[in-house]
């Protein structure tokens, strides 16, 4: 099925997947990070930023 948008009309936002996790070297303390997503459908631009949970 094709779905039609309209330029500037939709931003599709979500975090995706399972929390990832990180070890900060300086206090040795694990920190939980989210991935969000952004995708603009009418031009397929994507957008993705780690940020902590």
């Amino acid at each position: 099925m094709k779905l039609d948008h309209q330029p500037a009309d939709k931003l599709f936002v979500d975090f995706a997947g399972k929390p990832l996790h990180y070890v900060d070297h300086s206090t040795g303390e694990v920190v939980a990070c989210q991935v969000f997503v952004a995708c603009l459908p009418f031009s397929d631009y994507s957008f993705a930023m780690v940020v902590p949970s």
